[in-house]
């Protein structure tokens, strides 16, 4: 790997042309913003944007000379590159996988809450659901069609910040592979959402729980989503420094496959619980 991630990053053109080729692949476009991750890391913010440009324009221009409207395919492109640009660009300047994480949740759980205050994005999910109401499944009536509505704001946020997030970290731990193998395991085992998120994050679930307001319901999706990711980073650590810490992260990430929702709460719990309890400081302690 190391040898083929020396040849994409020394030619821009080749960064540009790999993005753009991993963007039209299933499964695997994740991988295209993890390219322009490292060309940001390596070279800049503005190294980054203009591998992001390059390889929109290689997207858009076949659309293009279709007769297609390159609007909405360039707005699509903008949302694709322009998070991971900015958190790169984070990462870069604070060299704090920390600090990313916890700017990126309050990010989307301020994007999610303002779009609440200002508007009523459940309206706007149920008219687009009743839309597609045909291309649905049976089973997915009315009443379930309602229930979704209610949280897909929040739905979107937890696509968004893991999404984003997954992207630089894929992309950090190329760049390691390339500069300091090893290194981005390290920070990942360190990373944490802190204390002040922890409050905040306290605060909404205790509303959430004794209350049906779907704002609240929204934003403890996203971070949930978020002490998902302190959760993983709670098991490497335990993979780190104990005997049996590899079997615990082999389970956990099989259990996202075969048992995702469960899993996904439990690793949850597990990050919430070290933000108050710093369960890594005891685990290297022993």
């Amino acid at each position: 790997m190391k040898a083929f991630l020396q040849w994409i990053v020394a030619r821009r053109m080749r960064m540009a042309l790999v993005a753009a080729a991993l963007s039209l692949l299933p499964l695997v476009g994740l991988l295209a913003q993890s390219v322009v991750v490292v060309a940001v890391l390596f070279s800049g913010v503005v190294e980054g944007a203009i591998v992001a440009l390059i390889a929109s324009a290689i997207l858009t221009a076949p659309v293009v000379i279709s007769g297609g409207a390159a609007l909405p395919m360039l707005g699509v492109m903008a949302a694709t590159w322009l998070p991971v640009i900015a958190l790169a660009h984070l990462l870069r300047e604070s060299r704090s996988l920390s600090l990313v994480l916890q700017v990126s949740t309050m990010v989307v759980a301020a994007v999610v809450l303002l779009a609440f205050l200002l508007g009523d994005p459940i309206s706007g999910w149920q008219t687009l659901l009743d839309e597609f109401a045909d291309q649905l499944p049976v089973q997915f009536q009315e009443l379930q069609r309602d229930a979704a509505a209610q949280i897909m704001t929040g739905m979107l946020g937890v696509v968004v910040l893991l999404g984003s997030l997954l992207a630089l970290f894929i992309g950090r731990w190329w760049q390691s592979i390339l500069q300091k193998p090893g290194a981005f395991g390290l920070e990942f085992r360190q990373a944490r959402l802190g204390l002040v998120i922890a409050v905040i994050a306290s605060l909404t679930f205790v509303a959430a729980g004794l209350t049906s307001v779907p704002v609240l319901t929204n934003l403890t999706l996203v971070f949930t989503a978020a002490y998902l990711l302190q959760g993983l980073a709670v098991v490497h650590t335990l993979a780190a420094v104990t005997a049996t810490g590899m079997f615990w992260l082999v389970s956990s990430y099989a259990l996202l496959i075969v048992a995702a929702p469960l899993a996904m709460l439990a690793l949850a719990s597990l990050g919430f619980v070290d933000s108050w309890f710093d369960l890594r400081r005891r685990l290297a302690a022993k």
